[in-house]
């Protein structure tokens, strides 16, 4: 950013009887700023929807979806390289990639189906709780690697409950 800016004035100091100094000034100035005092992320989160989970069907949830999230793109340019991945601390080793998405055009919006490898550790869960999990966010903006992460909570049954709304799980 970059401003240039001139001026002009006149000034005159008065004495009682007689002015003590009068003249004209001129002014001329430049102003560079770098970089962008607003770092904040302008990739909305427009819906999170997140089914609670079942822990018998941990190995299920790595090939199949629980959960959507929709991302609209109010930068003013392009984003690229966009990844999406969720991770939940006591139950996955390491965060699951979601999502890589090439290019996100200004206004569009991207739907991105979650999905976790949850270890055996989630088989411990007897009885239904809440916990906490991570959405995290990169993408590349006018050649800045932008990265931030969400928490967010969901629901998991203890590990004998089960759900027949689809006979093939």
């Amino acid at each position: 950013n970059i401003t240039l800016s001139a001026g002009a004035g006149y000034k005159m100091y008065i004495y009682p009887e007689k002015p003590l100094y009068h003249g004209l000034d001129f002014v001329i100035g430049t102003v560079f700023r770098l970089g962008s005092k607003d770092n904040r992320s302008k990739l909305e989160m427009e819906s999170l929807n997140i089914d609670p989970l079942f822990p018998i069907l941990y190995e299920y949830y790595s090939e199949n979806s629980f959960g959507t999230l929709d991302l609209k793109n109010t930068e003013r340019n392009t984003i690229t390289n966009l990844t999406v991945s969720f991770y939940v601390d006591q139950y996955m080793e390491q965060p699951m990639e979601c999502a890589v998405i090439p290019s996100l055009k200004s206004g569009e919006t991207a739907q991105i189906d979650l999905k976790a490898l949850f270890t055996t550790g989630v088989l411990n869960l007897t009885d239904d709780s809440k916990i906490s999990t991570e959405i995290l966010i990169s993408y590349n903006l006018l050649g800045k690697k932008i990265s931030y992460s969400t928490p967010q909570t969901m629901k998991i049954y203890g590990r004998n409950s089960m759900t027949w709304d689809d006979d093939r799980k």
